[in-house]
């Protein structure tokens, strides 16, 4: 009787704990997201569309694998319309609204040796401040359900067989 109640007592606090320190988090929504080689000189254009209206978050990145770019862009655009552009590495936020056809508009000038560059482009939803996952509750929790699996695991009664079978009646 005192493992039922000790298990009812930790598994109360560890929902309070839980109610209290754990918020969900959430993830940001990709539009679009694209990485790939110049070798050169090279353009490239591809539309995308946005599943919700709200704030979105372009990003260039490169990567200087293998090496860097001499000269690297990326502007956004619908078909009317210049949203923003960005110059080598960076990011701007924009509006987006769905129904509206966006166009990501890359131009790249690969540098080094090699005359090779590795660029990443991203269009991710902003969904305000993503909370940390709440480590002391999820492990408090953790803890709790595994102490009740061992509890309820070595404290119950074993089961027995009634008169009318035996082991050797069963199945193999």
């Amino acid at each position: 009787m005192k493992a039922k109640n000790l298990m009812r007592t930790i598994l109360g606090m560890s929902v309070l704990l839980t109610a209290v320190f754990g918020t969900a988090a959430q993830a940001a929504t990709v539009a679009y997201q694209d990485v790939g080689f110049i070798r050169g000189v090279g353009d490239q254009s591809e539309s995308f569309s946005v599943a919700s209206s709200g704030s979105y978050r372009v990003t260039l990145t490169d990567f200087s694998i293998p090496g860097t770019f001499d000269l690297l862009s990326l502007s956004v655009t619908t078909d009317k319309s210049l949203i923003n552009l960005i110059d080598d590495s960076g990011s701007f936020d924009f509006n987006a609204d769905v129904g509206t056809t966006y166009f990501a508009n890359l131009y790249g000038v690969a540098g080094g040796n090699l005359d090779l560059g590795l660029y990443g482009i991203s269009v991710e939803s902003i969904v305000g401040t993503v909370a940390p996952v709440p480590v002391p509750a999820s492990l408090f929790m953790m803890v709790s359900a595994l102490a009740a699996l061992g509890a309820f695991g070595r404290g119950g009664s074993k089961a027995e067989l009634p008169e009318n079978l035996s082991n050797e009646a069963l199945p193999a």
